[in-house]
């Protein structure tokens, strides 16, 4: 087994099969290191090519120019690699088309088009990272690219390399836009199923409509006020116990504050704060319009900030869960939006006075868990979907590490 180091020479020692040649960059590959144009060149109308300057230009791996410019300094072609120059370092994405080139970048263009390289600095991505973690380490000159130390399989075996780390990033790609269908379709379902638009039969007494201001609901829901169902609940950690300070979050609901934010936000005296309990909901005044409302489930209790609101929802009337789901969609959050606005009781907040007048579509309770039920559901594909993604991704990284290296050898047919 041959040892070399690999990335810029300072990075790793790594041993490949003796029947790998090591090489340079520069010799398999043509680079062409970027060129920024004047910024009075830059345009949105598309005219002459797109720019890709650094990462920012660049999305899930390959170039998404944000901005195009007239005058054409240094290009790469589709398909080309183009690899981040500048902090962060070492990142590699492909070009989809033709695009001019900044400081910022440079392009690769592999001269056996293998697809061997492409996976092999992407492997190296994890190296460079750790490199600009550095204070000092900020950019790659044009020295260490081209003499990047490169191993180089016989061809067939590259190929063949390159072909099995391809099925994983298919098998990935087809899963994420799996779940971006699944989420397009709890989002259109959750616009209908929660108002009543589609509905299972068995749960039908009337097929009439009523029309209450921003949206319709069959006639034979109710209407209540909040007031009606749900009672608000002003207990405080007068004892200063040592409960766990909750903060709400806009698409996750209630979370751990020094987790979520890595640092302390909150107060050092908790006496004022608000005990929170299991099945309760609470959101902070001053940012509910915003999404950030929060059903406690994952623990017994917390406390919160003595801005927020808590309150609990009468069992025998609301399941928890439906009203939640009615809290968190899109209508509801305009109509936050709007009693927040009009609030009198302190500008740019909702208290409970006036959310407690807010009305809400209420099915009778059977039919209220069918609902959740349902949205629960898909909820749960979507995240066994992602879990899956996770997976492929660390298989993926397993076999880079191990089929780029020459741990493992794959077969190849004798050309």
């Amino acid at each position: 087994m041959k040892k070399e180091k690999s990335g810029n020479n300072i990075i790793k020692v790594v041993c490949f099969p003796d029947s790998w040649k090591i090489v340079k960059l520069k010799t398999i590959s043509d680079i062409t290191m970027g060129q920024s144009p004047k910024s009075k060149f830059y345009n949105n109308q598309k005219e002459g090519l797109p720019l890709i300057q650094g990462n920012n230009d660049c999305k899930n791996g390959f170039t998404a120019p944000t901005i195009w410019t007239s005058y054409i300094t240094k290009t790469c072609n589709s398909n080309s690699l183009i690899l981040s120059v500048r902090a962060p370092v070492g990142i590699v994405s492909k070009a989809t088309t033709r695009v001019c080139i900044g400081r910022g970048v440079c392009s690769i263009s592999p001269k056996n088009n293998t697809g061997f390289l492409y996976y092999y600095l992407k492997y190296l991505e994890k190296w460079w990272a750790k490199l600009s973690q550095g204070s000092t380490f900020k950019s790659i000159s044009s020295k260490e690219i081209y003499n990047l130390i490169i191993p180089s399989p016989p061809l067939p075996e590259q190929k063949k390399i390159a072909e099995i780390l391809s099925k994983w990033d298919r098998a990935i790609e087809l899963t994420k836009k799996l779940i971006e269908k699944k989420e397009l379709l709890k989002k259109e379902l959750t616009g209908r199923i929660l108002f009543g638009k589609i509905r299972n039969q068995k749960f039908v007494i009337s097929n009439k409509k009523e029309t209450h201001g921003f949206f319709s609901i069959p006639e034979d829901w109710n209407f209540p006020k909040i007031a009606e169902v749900a009672t608000e609940i002003c207990k405080k950690n007068s004892k200063n116990n040592n409960y766990t300070v909750l903060s709400c979050s806009k698409y996750k609901g209630f979370v751990n504050s020094l987790d979520y934010f890595g640092k302390k936000v909150f107060s050092d005296n908790l006496r004022n704060y608000k005990i929170i309990k299991r099945d309760e909901f609470g959101f902070p005044t001053n940012h509910i319009e915003e999404g950030s409302i929060g059903h406690l489930q994952h623990v017994e209790s917390g406390i919160v900030s003595p801005i927020y609101i808590v309150f609990k929802t009468d069992n025998e009337k609301v399941h928890s869960p439906f009203l939640y789901s009615i809290f968190k969609s899109n209508i509801f959050l305009h109509i936050f939006k709007i009693n927040t606005n009009a609030s009198v009781d302190r500008r740019g907040s909702l208290r409970w006075k006036r959310f407690a007048k807010i009305h809400i579509p209420l099915p009778n309770m059977n039919e209220q868990i069918y609902i959740s039920d349902v949205l629960k559901k898909i909820e749960k594909e979507i995240e066994l979907l992602k879990y899956k993604t996770e997976k492929l991704k660390e298989q993926k990284k397993g076999l880079m590490q191990k089929l780029l290296t020459g741990k493992i050898r794959v077969k190849v047919k004798e050309e």
